[in-house]
């Protein structure tokens, strides 16, 4: 009998907790994705488009994105933030001023809904034990920049795609 963890990530906290359970311990296998319909968009680099998805948008780390994407304004005041997965009426701290830039779609029914919307995700969660929106946006063709603390930035080239939590927006 095996542990099989669904990223290195868990995979380490499992040893770290438990280190007898080292020898336990099967390669990680990370889990599928459902198909989604093709997404066709056109990506217009004048006005971007980041995306957010997640009902515990904190700890997902919604507020780094929306750092993100204020740091990415100052290049191009006309990207957008297209945000989903809580209430439309959550205070998530935007300003006033910044609201006719974002696009809040509330809890989504369809996730093809969201994806059809943005040109890139951000998902820089604290402690993520997978991410299984980063692997949806991937099998669709959507760049990700996510943390390292997420166990699907497995799948992704970290030098380009994948940042420490705490490490500031460039």
């Amino acid at each position: 009998r095996k542990i099989v963890p669904v990223s290195a990530l868990i995979a380490d906290q499992i040893t770290e907790k438990y280190s007898s359970s080292r020898n336990k311990l099967a390669p990680p296998i990370p889990p599928g994705v459902s198909p989604l319909d093709t997404i066709k968009k056109e990506y217009d680099p004048e006005v971007p488009v980041i995306g957010f998805m997640g009902k515990e948008w904190k700890r997902k780390g919604l507020p780094k994105a929306i750092e993100t994407w204020r740091e990415l304004r100052k290049e191009n005041p006309s990207a957008k933030l297209c945000l989903a997965g809580f209430s439309t009426d959550t205070d998530i701290g935007l300003k006033e001023e910044e609201l006719s830039s974002v696009k809040i779609l509330g809890h989504v029914r369809r996730k093809e809904t969201f994806f059809e919307q943005i040109d890139i995700l951000v998902h820089p969660a604290q402690k993520e034990a997978f991410g299984m929106v980063i692997a949806e946006a991937l099998s669709i063709g959507i760049p990700v920049l996510c943390s390292s603390e997420t166990g699907a930035s497995e799948l992704l080239n970290p030098s380009k795609s994948s940042l420490s939590y705490d490490e500031p927006i460039s």
